[in-house]
C-alpha cells in the first residue's frame, strides 16, 4: 500500500493560489484499507509541518499552517494499514502561494 497521486486544493503542484491553509488529498494504492497517515511538508528544506501519525482512514488533510506569500510548501505522506504495516514515503507533491499581500 503506497499513498498515490498527491493533490493540493484538487491540483497537481498549483503555483500562485491563496488559499493560506490549503486541503491536501491523496489516493490509497494497493488494495488494503488504510488506517492512518502522518504527513510532513517542507519550505525552504527546513520542517514546516509534522502531523505525526493521525489515526484515520480519511484521504485529505487540511494543512493547520498558513504559508505567506510566494513560500512554496513540498509535502509526503505516508500510510499504515489494518496490520499496523507502514507505507514508503509518497511522492514528493508541492504547492506555491500566490502574492498575498499586494501592498
Amino acid at each position: 500500500m503506497i499513498a498515490v497521486n498527491p493533490r493540493t486544493e484538487g491540483m497537481s503542484n498549483p503555483l500562485g493560489i491563496s488559499i493560506t491553509k490549503p486541503l491536501l488529498s491523496w489516493w490509497c494504492e494497493g488494495g488494503v484499507t488504510q488506517t492512518a497517515y502522518e504527513l510532513e511538508a517542507f519550505c525552504e528544506n527546513k520542517l514546516f509541518f509534522a502531523s505525526g501519525k493521525i489515526i484515520s482512514g480519511e484521504q485529505r488533510f487540511l494543512m493547520p499552517r498558513e504559508a505567506g506569500s510566494r513560500q512554496c510548501i513540498t509535502w509526503h505522506v505516508r500510510l499504515w494499514d489494518e496490520a499496523e504495516k507502514v507505507s514508503d514515503w509518497s511522492e514528493w507533491s508541492s504547492y506555491e502561494m500566490g502574492i498575498l499581500d499586494h501592498s
